[in-house]
């Protein structure tokens, strides 16, 4: 049995490796909204998201190397949530910009051949380790010790196939195919997008008249993280700064930086931090009880 002293350095260290680990991934969620919200060339805001997850999976595996975990529940975690998040936006990323870079020239029936593809390939992915893809999204956790512990012998090849070229220190048997998961989810959804894009004769989008914000643009950047955390578009899926970026070229704006606006919002001390948010959702009320109103009183429609 470990000494009491020790038993608490090793506790130590997993808090800071979680927690590190948890502020690694969150900074660069930011920096990568960040940089998807600044406007630039397609292929150059892919690649610069590359590096920058490139840079925080070096910082992510030294972390975990130079560390211990406190218990096989923690270190499942790990493995089955925290690293998966960070490899998945690294496959997902490097292929939209494949993806970019790959399409054909010109001709919409060519980059819909293209497309349709790249899910087909997504498709016998999700055939072939359908299992897997089942264990996981049921959400069970009977085989988590098989699936997310370094240094298993015993792996359940019916769920996963085993990796000769992996890290061992730093993979289980399981991590790496649920990394596949998440980016294949997001990618599908990416690629649907794409496609209805290409097959479009007009553009998804497409302003009758100009119609610019005139209120204050901090209100539209409300607005937008309101639409971001309740998850109202694109199932959910769409980032901050995808959002901003739309609403900003909708609405003829520039909002500066979502992550800079949203620190904004939250130093708010007077009143409500989500003052126009409160102030729609009051003008909207006033409406309602105003239109009630006038329905159950004397020559009203109820009369």
């Amino acid at each position: 049995m470990l000494p009491l002293e020790r038993l608490e350095n090793i506790q130590i260290l997993y808090i800071m490796l979680v927690r590190e680990g948890k502020q690694l991934i969150e900074q660069l969620f930011s920096d990568i909204e960040v940089v998807n919200s600044n406007g630039s060339d397609r292929i150059a805001q892919l690649t610069a998201c590359v590096d920058l997850i490139a840079t925080a999976q070096a910082a992510l595996k030294k972390l975990v190397l130079d560390n211990e975990f406190a218990s096989t529940d923690e270190e499942i975690q790990f493995f089955k949530s925290i690293k998966p998040q960070l490899i998945s936006s690294h496959y997902f990323y490097s292929r939209c910009l494949f993806l970019e870079m790959a399409k054909p020239g010109a001709a919409k029936k060519d980059i819909k051949k293209f497309i349709e593809k790249e899910q087909r390939s997504i498709k016998r992915f999700y055939d072939f380790n359908q299992n897997i893809v089942q264990y996981y999204r049921s959400g069970k956790k009977t085989m988590d010790q098989l699936l997310f512990l370094r240094g298993v012998n015993d792996v359940p090849n019916w769920l996963v196939r085993l990796r000769f070229d992996q890290d061992e220190r730093y993979s289980t048997a399981a991590d790496h195919i649920i990394s596949r998961i998440l980016a294949y989810d997001k990618l599908s959804s990416y690629l649907s997008t794409e496609l209805q894009i290409s097959e479009s004769e007009e553009p998804l989008i497409r302003p009758v008249r100009s119609m610019p914000w005139t209120g204050e643009s901090i209100n539209l950047v409300e607005m937008a993280y309101g639409i971001y955390f309740s998850k109202q578009l694109n199932n959910g899926k769409a980032g901050i700064g995808e959002i901003i970026s739309f609403l900003e070229e909708i609405f003829e704006i520039k909002v500066g930086k979502p992550s800079r606006r949203f620190a904004e919002i939250k130093r708010r001390k007077r009143l409500s931090t989500t003052r126009f948010l409160d102030e729609m959702r009051d003008s909207l009320l006033r409406r309602i009880e105003d239109d009630e109103d006038f329905y159950t009183s004397p020559g009203g429609y109820n009369n």
